[in-house]
This record gives structure tokens, sequence and C-alpha cells, in this order.
């Protein structure tokens, strides 16, 4: 048996009440969609399984009365528009084996009146039993309420593409199916975008990449989420695949729409980790708030807060005593895992080099207690080819900020500064002790700065970028 629970917050974020059931009627409830009304009470609509499906409408208090919208209905979505009229969307499935689903799109021009209602088909869909259907979302731009679905395709040339379309109909309802659409999107393949300003913008995110049309379709949004807002555009949150220091991670990015066409769109964030169900929202002021999950090693998830609001930012931005010992603990316990592979990699490295050593032994052999010319020349080469080596095997690092994957909160400029300065620091202390150990060494002094530079040099680089090393196997 099934019960659906709720609880409220305070405008300070306090729980204003126990978690309380709403609903103990024995049915199958799969997903929900809440809003609250304009006379301050909040709906929920339930959907029901695919076994057991039917789309009812719960008011919070009303338990008595539950009216069932739809026997056949499921994935209920529902929204409130400025006027305080009712915009409800839900999924409709054939039993047939050749028969075609569909959307149903409600409009209650009171918003409480549940016989007063104008219900129609916006859409249909070729769903097979094992399609997946995601959504439906719900959106206002003005004058047009958008109806977004994601569907994943699963036979076919299409075959694993999840396909985003997108009905609009007018904000006083419908009288007839509109025309499906479909968003198309081209995941970038760095994140290194081209920002700039953007002058038409309807929320505060002046600073986007502006849309080109793709050049072919079979884009796909992943796990997208719809900022229900009256505003002059749509934003849409969801997951790019991305491909970083060649290994398949997700982000979180922002499309913006406007009169039924993308206009630009963010990425907003840039991590080893991925991130997954984005969601995000607009207040009353037109400001954006969004929210997403990252999982990171050994199981465990961060959740990160976003958001355009000044009062928000700012909150946000303050950096708490609990932040610093998270991030310490999850730079020093990353450092040490990075340690690890410290002297598989010295010794791969160092193949190459150590040939080279016993090849040219006749120029630094007898060389105890100075390097001369000879000798100068064999360790040059040993150290060219443990440098081309270490490069070649870093070669993703490019653009990497040092110590990033534990702090995401360091400042671009600071992120250049550490770019350059790391290292260089590596490189300097490894020069400097392996001179001061060579020199103390009673072995030969061109073999023995060679092996301890190297392996201060791979200790020092692992710990920093062991992470890209582990990203590439």
């Amino acid at each position: 048996e099934e019960q659906v629970y709720y609880r409220t917050l305070t405008a300070e974020g306090e729980w204003a009440m126990a978690a309380a059931v709403a609903l103990d009627d024995g049915q199958t409830t799969d997903s929900y969609a809440a809003v609250a009304g304009p006379d301050g009470d909040v709906f929920v609509w339930l959907g029901g399984s695919r076994r057991e499906p039917g789309v009812r409408w719960l008011t919070i208090g009303e338990t008595e009365n539950v009216p069932l919208i739809d026997d056949e209905g499921e994935q209920p979505a529902v929204y409130v528009d400025t006027a305080g009229a009712l915009h409800a969307a839900w999924l409709v499935r054939s039993n047939e084996p050749m028969g075609l689903s569909t959307i149903q799109y409600a409009f209650y021009a009171d918003g409480q009146d549940v016989n007063a209602a104008q219900t129609v088909s916006v859409a249909e869909l070729d769903l097979r039993s094992d399609s997946g259907f995601y959504g439906p979302w719900l959106a206002q731009e003005e004058d047009e309420i958008y109806v977004f679905w994601s569907e994943s395709v699963v036979s076919g040339r299409g075959s694993g593409v999840i396909k985003t379309e997108f009905v609009m109909v007018p904000l006083d309802g419908v009288l007839e199916m509109p025309v499906k659409q479909t968003v198309d999107f081209i995941n970038p393949r760095t994140t290194e975008l081209p920002y700039e300003p953007f002058a038409a913008a309807y929320f505060p995110t002046t600073e986007r990449v502006l849309w080109d049309e793709p050049p072919y379709p079979g884009s796909r949004l992943i796990d997208i989420n719809v900022a229900a807002e009256a505003g002059e555009e749509i934003a849409l949150a969801f997951r790019v695949p991305l491909q970083k220091e060649r290994r398949e991670t997700s982000q979180v990015a922002v499309l913006y729409m406007a009169d039924g066409q993308p206009t630009s769109y963010q990425l907003l964030n840039d991590t080893f980790y991925n991130s997954l169900d984005p969601q995000i929202t607009a207040d009353g002021d037109g400001q954006l708030w969004l929210n997403w999950i990252e999982r990171l090693d050994s199981d465990r998830f961060a959740v990160y807060v976003t958001t355009t609001h000044p009062a928000g930012r700012e909150a946000l931005n303050e950096v708490t005593a609990d932040d610093v010992q998270r991030m310490s603990l999850d730079m020093l316990s990353g450092m040490l895992f990075n340690a690890v592979l410290t002297p598989f990699v010295f010794l791969i490295w160092m193949i190459v080099p150590v040939v080279l050593l016993l090849l040219t032994m006749f120029l630094w052999r007898n060389q105890d207690e100075t390097i001369n010319g000879r000798g100068q020349i064999a360790l040059g080469l040993a150290l060219l080819a443990y440098w081309v080596i270490k490069l070649f095997s870093l070669r993703a690092a490019v653009g990497y900020v040092p110590f990033s994957q534990w702090i995401p909160i360091i400042p671009m400029w600071l992120g250049v500064i550490l770019q350059i300065v790391v290292p260089l620091v590596i490189t300097y202390a490894a020069v400097r002790i392996a001179w001061q150990m060579s020199k103390r060494s009673d072995f030969q002094r061109v073999p023995s700065f060679m092996v301890v530079y190297a392996l201060l040099d791979t200790l020092g680089t692992m710990i920093i970028y062991g992470e890209i090393l582990y990203n590439a196997f």
C-alpha cells in the first residue's frame, strides 16, 4: 500500500510542520506534480503506473474528494499561470500493438473547477513497450504554453538516441492538435566556449553562447527540466555528454528559447565527475535557481546549487568552515589516492631515459664529483626523453587547473596562475633536491641525479595530475 506525504517550509527554509499523509487510498502512485494555486491551495496531480494507470487531482487537505481526471493517464505535469488558470499535461499509452500513444493537455480557466476543463490530445507518439518517455514539462512564454517531452528511440536508425520535442498552445487553451517541433542540440566538444553578450535576454544571464542551427539532426537533451516562468523566454536545464581528459562525463547546461526557437545556451560546470538530475525553476522576479547532483568517487554525492538572484548568490558564495573542512579532506584523500600510481608511472616514464643512459655511459662514466660537458649531453638526452614521454602521457592536462577537481570555486585569475606556477614549483623542487642528493651520493652523478629527479618529479606530478592519468585508462 502506497501513501503520499507532504511537508511545508517557511520562507527562511525551516520546516513548518512534520511530514503528514496527504493521501492514503491504496492506489498506485508512480509520479506526481505539485503547484500552488492563486488562493494558496496546493494541488498535487498523481500519476499511476503502466499496469495501473490513472491521473488524479488531489488538493492538500481535501482527501475525501480526489477526482479521477483520466483513468488511462500517467506522468502528469501541472502549472498555474499568472491569471490563475491551471494547465496540465499527461501521457496516455496505447495498449494496441501498432497504436499511437498521446499526450493529453487540459486547461482549467479558473484553476479549481475540475469539471470546467478543455481537454485535447496535443501530440501522438509511436511508443513501443520498451520505449522510454520522460516528462511532460510545462512552461509559459508570454501568451504561449510549451509542452515538452523526451522519448528514447529503441529501434531503427535512431536507436539509442533521446529525442526532445515540444508543442506550443495558446494561453487560453487549444482546440486543435498543434505541430510538433524538435529541439536539436549539437554537443560542444570543449568547455572553452565563445561566450558573448546577449542583449535580448529576459533572464539575467547575459553572457551566453549564441545559438547556431545544427548542421544535422540527432542531438539529445538528457534529463531535461524546464523553468515554468511567464516571461519572454524559456529556460531548459539538461545534461551534456562531454569528453574531459579522455573520460566520458556529463555536465549541466541551460538552453534558452524564445518564440519556439533556441536562442542561446550556457555550460554551467566543468568537472571530472558526472553531473546528474538538473532541476531548474524561476521565481516571481524572473531569477533562475538551479541545482544538480554530482557523483563523486566511492559512491559519494555532492549537491550543487546556483542562482542568478543577487541575494542568493551572496549567500551561496560564502565559504563556511564545513566547506573548508570538506574540500581539505577531499584534496588530502585525492592526493594520497593519486600518489599510489607513482611507482608504476615512474617505471614507465624511465624506460627510455635508462636505455639512453646506458648507451651514453662512455660520456658520463667516472664523473663522480662534477658533471662536465660530455656528462651534460648524456643527462640532457635522458631528461629530454623523460619530458617527451611525460608530456605525451599528460597531453589531456592542457587547460586543467591544478586542485580544481577538489576545489570547484577557484577564481579564473587564480586558475591561470596555478597553471603556470604549479608545474614550475614541482620541477624546481625536484631539480634542487636531486642536485643536492647527487652531490652527496657515492654513485655516479649523472644517473643518480636522473633517478632522484625523475622519482620526485613523478611523485609531484602524480599528486596533482594523477586523476588525468586515471581517466586515460
